[in-house]
């Protein structure tokens, strides 16, 4: 829910476990994330270790969610930024990527890219490439010819 007003509540998120004392990547990431939300009244949550979410699905896990490869810390801070509750939209970011036009809101992007969508020409190729990622899927689903193995 919104609240009282109309306005998305809405968080940057990221996990920037870097060392400071290597690279001062993290906190260039951290400033350049907080000056973006704080112009358009978003939140930056950014994590310097990877939670590990937990669920009522967790203890079905053949390994523990710490023997995740790092790339799930992503799937986590989500997860764990969404389980809170307190944000209408959650935007997952790189730490090593930058915000480069910071005029340009998270809802001017969308709205752009709904455009695109009503775009006659742009629809067209869109749902061509729909077409053909719904194809791959289903050949995927198959299996190999013959059975496979």
């Amino acid at each position: 829910s919104r609240g009282s007003s109309n306005v998305l509540r809405v968080a940057i998120v990221s996990v920037c476990d870097y060392d400071p004392g290597t690279t001062p990547l993290a906190r260039l990431s951290q400033i350049n994330k907080d000056m973006y939300a704080h112009r358009h009244g978003y939140e930056t949550i950014i994590y310097e270790k990877a939670p590990h979410f937990e669920d009522p699905l967790t203890p079905l896990f053949l390994e523990p969610t710490s023997h995740r490869p790092a790339a799930w810390s992503k799937v986590d801070a989500l997860l764990t930024t969404l389980a809170r509750g307190e944000h209408d939209w959650v935007m997952w970011m790189d730490c090593d990527s930058f915000f480069m036009d910071p005029e340009v809101s998270l809802e001017e992007f969308v709205a752009r890219a709904e455009a695109d969508q009503c775009d006659p020409a742009v629809a067209n190729v869109t749902n061509t490439d729909l077409q053909k990622l719904h194809e791959l899927v289903k050949r995927w689903m198959a299996g190999p010819p013959g059975g496979g193995a």
